[in-house]
């Protein structure tokens, strides 16, 4: 769209601009709605191989949040003294892929699928990757339920009583 300011006046400009903002939102909802219709959830425990390092960590963040925003997956990484557990929500195929890329990674041990199944709506809808941090200084940092409004959403998911959280709560019991 830049290429096209030096030729069309600043209203112009704008208003294109607006517009094509708002074709890529809808675009976006249209989307996101779509892929919704086959909502799944698949949640599994692993222990990690590696003690990560805060740059280790932030590294692994950055990129699992990157790839989850390209696949359209939400979710959350709970990350307690070595061990973890990961719920991941999407399209069934696509999370099922992804577990299945998981158990091959030699970074997770003991991979254990705990749940998959379809589910009604998305918990983490704005997190690519929520993330929450257990029994860990150095990676308290990153932990994303710290600021009181976050931790009550937290709370909040945590108080619905389905299978996915059921687990969620139980490995948090058993973690801290």
């Amino acid at each position: 769209m830049k290429m096209f300011k030096n030729f069309i006046n600043d209203n112009l400009y704008t208003s294109l601009t607006n517009w094509l903002t708002n074709v890529k939102i809808d675009y976006m909802s249209n989307y996101m709605d779509k892929s919704d219709t086959n909502l799944h959830a698949v949640v599994y425990v692993s222990s990690s191989t590696i003690d990560y390092s805060r740059s280790e960590m932030e590294s692994v963040l950055n990129d699992v949040r990157t790839y989850n925003r390209t696949h359209n997956i939400t979710g959350l990484l709970i990350f307690g003294g070595g061990n973890m557990l990961r719920m991941m929500e999407g399209n069934k195929e696509t999370v099922q892929a992804q577990f299945y890329l998981i158990q091959e990674d030699n970074q997770h041990d003991g991979t254990i699928k705990l749940l998959d199944k379809p589910i009604k709506h998305r918990y983490f809808e704005d997190y690519p990757m929520a993330f929450k941090a257990l029994n860990s200084q150095k990676l308290k940092h990153f932990d994303d339920f710290k600021e009181p409004e976050s931790k009550e959403f937290f709370d909040e998911c945590l108080a619905t009583d389905d299978s996915v959280m059921k687990l969620v709560k139980d490995f948090l019991k058993h973690n801290t």
